[in-house]
């Protein structure tokens, strides 16, 4: 018997019921079983929410909190999301299901839906992993029911995978490229031509013994220069070249540079196959020693 079952993506939203917002809090109840709710993301002007209404704008504080029995749907249905990346992220359970809190960050998309068809009791909590102001509870209650298997359905772009963490030793003032799992070609020499630029979310920067960790998620593979500053120092601390595929990725870099107290600003540049340029971005990190 099959409990709960991984996340789907289905071409047809269906259509429910929902009530109104009580104060901040979006609520709903539903009796019986095989029922189907449906909780939409609010884009709200760049600061989204989970909402059981389907609208522009945003409650202070607004989440999505339902209510169903075993045997019903939840889709989240990100069509309102204007070319946002977003997804459906377990955050806790209670009792807890080892089908919900695996699925923590995977299956992030732009527009569609994702679904799950809860089997048995408890509180399910979710987030978007890329904006984590955006929140919910599903309460789930009733005697364990049997679900269906998932079918296969196409996957949206993109899809990120899990694969392993790279280092990269890099002494100051030098490059090199992490080549473990890398299929970027060159910028401009890809086979299929594209014009949308790449997006680089997520980004950490965090002292290490050998240098820093750099986390971030790419929504496809990239090159990406990574140039490190100090502050009060003129010349770069360290600079870097990676070869990065799509999704969540962590990467190390090794300097002396990198480990001298101080305050550190990280620029990163992205680029596709096609030299389609992601936005700048830039972090800064503060190490004590």
């Amino acid at each position: 018997m099959r409990i709960d079952h991984s996340l789907r993506r289905p071409g047809v939203i269906v259509a429910t019921a929902a009530l109104a917002v009580a104060g901040i809090i979006a609520g709903v109840s539903v009796a019986g079983a095989r029922q189907s709710i449906t909780v939409y993301s609010v884009e709200n002007g760049g600061n989204p929410c989970f909402s059981i209404e389907k609208k522009l704008t945003c409650v202070s504080g607004e989440r999505a909190d339902v209510s169903i029995q075993t045997g019903d749907k939840v889709t989240w249905d990100f069509s309102n999301a204007n070319g946002n990346y977003h997804n459906a992220a377990s955050k806790s359970s209670s009792p807890p299901n080892a089908a919900w809190d695996a699925r923590n960050k995977q299956n992030i998309q732009q527009g569609g839906t994702q679904e799950w068809t809860f089997g048995e009791a408890g509180e399910y909590e979710f987030y978007c992993y890329v904006h984590s102001g955006m929140v919910g509870k599903v309460t789930v209650t009733g005697a364990p029911v049997e679900t269906p298997s998932p079918s296969p359905s196409p996957s949206p772009s993109p899809s990120p995978s899990p694969s392993p963490t790279f280092s990269a030793t890099v002494p100051p003032s030098a490059t090199a490229s992490a080549d473990n799992h890398l299929t970027t070609p060159a910028p401009g020499k890809g086979a299929v031509k594209d014009t949308q630029a790449p997006r680089v979310l997520q980004v950490r920067a965090k002292s290490v013994s050998q240098g820093a960790k750099l986390s971030f998620w790419l929504s496809e593979p990239v090159t990406l220069d990574v140039t490190v500053l100090r502050t009060g120092v003129k010349r770069p601390v360290t600079a870097a070249t990676l070869h990065v595929a799509a999704g969540q990725r962590s990467v190390v870099i090794s300097s002396t540079g990198l480990r001298k107290a101080g305050t550190y600003r990280f620029e990163w540049r992205a680029v596709d196959a096609m030299a389609n340029k992601a936005t700048g971005v830039t972090k800064r990190l503060r190490v004590k020693r």
